[in-house]
């Protein structure tokens, strides 16, 4: 299932990217977080998630994105 969805592509995300570069940033530092297989955006564009390998790696990876984005945003 991991290797099928990792392939899978969402047209609407690719669209997006190019227009919105913050969203390709967000899901690429998704997806580089640790034990983070592949990150995306939802069919309909309202959210951007990442599949972990665990619930602490996800947990941690949220902690993380959190205070990456906080200190942009001052």
């Amino acid at each position: 299932l991991l290797n099928y969805l990792s392939k899978s592509k969402n047209d609407l995300q690719f669209v997006v990217e190019r227009k919105y570069p913050l969203f390709k940033k967000l899901l690429t530092d998704i997806k580089n977080e640790k034990g983070c297989y592949f990150s995306r955006m939802t069919g309909s564009g309202s959210v951007c998630y990442g599949l972990f390998n665990n619930e602490i790696k996800a947990k941690k990876a949220l902690n993380n994105l959190k205070i990456k984005n906080s200190s942009k945003s001052k």
